[in-house]
């Protein structure tokens, strides 16, 4: 089968759809019956093939470079060969990765023949009035579908965009892989040191600092909670971080990291008791980062969006869901986990199974060779 995947961008450059695909092709090209393709928008002001880790890319010039001397023009590249190239590639399968307006555009112009698969990560949230000047060709491009794999069930049910063409939606999850998230002996005799020379329970966040992903609720939380909070990462809300730590008196247990190597997130991810990820809008439509403490054998405490997000974190179960923008609520459940070493490691051991039964990246790219043999068999 012949396969044409599409997407904005392609690894090395670093976004969670990118690596999803990535993950994705990387799993695909190793079935014997599958001629796989990636097109993508290049960095750059050029085009170039290459075959990276077994996937055959190709990078489309990027005009956004050109006029911008950047990747990006409101998230999005722009590649105008994109639908010769499109139509060109004589693809069984064209599998689309939503949103991307470009995307869309593309093949709409081009109409290739292959049967349209695509996969819904989100619905564009904030950026509303793009989203309703998009609406007729998003409407067409669903309908086009054969078939649309949403993330969670509850992505089906909630989106404004989905909910018109459930009959043809099916879930399937975003993954990991959980080997690479194991430590040495070495490294986990330095955790456990470590954790010793803290001698106080430790609450990890890992993300960007902005708006939707609720950290100023996550602050308020930690006020009267005896924990050292440690934040991963970087935004445009990094001052104002740190100055509502000082005013609520708890800067000395914070410990505010930025964007760290693979290892050293895998090492955190052991090093905590109790992960949060206290998003309040559904602009986090799953949030892998919660798999990536629950492989680690840590408890989740997330909120309880319309999204995928406490899909992956099962309340009561993995870990505890609490209600968007309610620092009361996130703090009574950190203090539960605090409080009960026993729930929280039977949590963790919980989170731990339920990734490495449902979330791995072999099982999800299976999951999606499947959808592709159901739509090409004989009528």
């Amino acid at each position: 089968m012949k396969i044409l995947m599409v997407n904005k961008l392609y690894d090395p450059w670093i976004g969670g759809v990118e690596s999803v695909v990535r993950d994705l092709s990387e799993e695909l090209v190793k079935k014997d019956d599958v001629e796989l393709q990636v097109l993508v928008s290049n960095s750059n002001f050029s085009t170039r093939e290459e075959i990276l880790r077994g996937v055959p890319l190709k990078r489309l010039r990027n005009w956004v470079f050109l006029i911008f001397r950047k990747p990006l023009f409101f998230s999005s590249p722009i590649s105008l060969s994109l639908p010769y190239w499109m139509k060109r590639y004589s693809s069984d399968i064209v599998h689309l990765h939503l949103p991307d307006p470009v995307a869309m555009v593309a093949y709409f112009l081009a109409r290739p023949k292959g049967k349209l698969v695509i996969t819904w990560h989100s619905d564009i949230v904030k950026q509303k009035k793009l989203k309703a000047l998009l609406a007729p060709l998003e409407s067409w491009v669903l309908r086009q579908a054969r078939a649309i794999l949403a993330t969670s069930p509850n992505m089906i049910k909630n989106s404004p965009s989905l909910r018109p063409f459930e009959t043809k939606c099916q879930v399937v999850p975003l993954g990991i892989y959980p080997e690479r998230y194991e430590v040495s002996r070495e490294i986990a005799f330095n955790i456990v040191k470590e954790k010793e020379q803290l001698a106080r329970p430790i609450v990890l966040y890992v993300g960007r600092l902005v708006y939707y992903k609720g950290v100023n609720v996550l602050l308020k939380a930690m006020e009267t909670v005896e924990a050292l909070l440690i934040v991963i990462g970087e935004g445009v809300l990094y001052d104002e971080l740190i100055a509502e730590s000082k005013k609520l008196g708890i800067e000395h247990r914070l410990r505010v990291l930025p964007p760290q190597s693979f290892e050293r997130l895998v090492y955190h991810f052991h090093l905590c008791d109790i992960f949060v990820l206290p998003s309040i809008a559904p602009s986090e439509a799953f949030g892998i980062v919660q798999l990536e403490a629950m492989v680690c054998g840590k408890p989740v405490i997330s909120t309880n969006l319309p999204t995928g997000v406490p899909y992956v974190n099962q309340n009561g179960q993995t870990g505890i869901v609490v209600e968007p923008n309610d620092s009361g609520d996130l703090k009574d459940a950190i203090s539960t986990l605090i409080e009960n070493p026993l729930q929280r490691d039977k949590m963790g051991q919980y989170a731990r199974l339920r990734v490495l039964k449902e979330f791995t990246n072999q099982r999800v790219a299976q999951q999606v060779y499947s959808v592709y043999k159901t739509l090409l068999m004989p009528t």
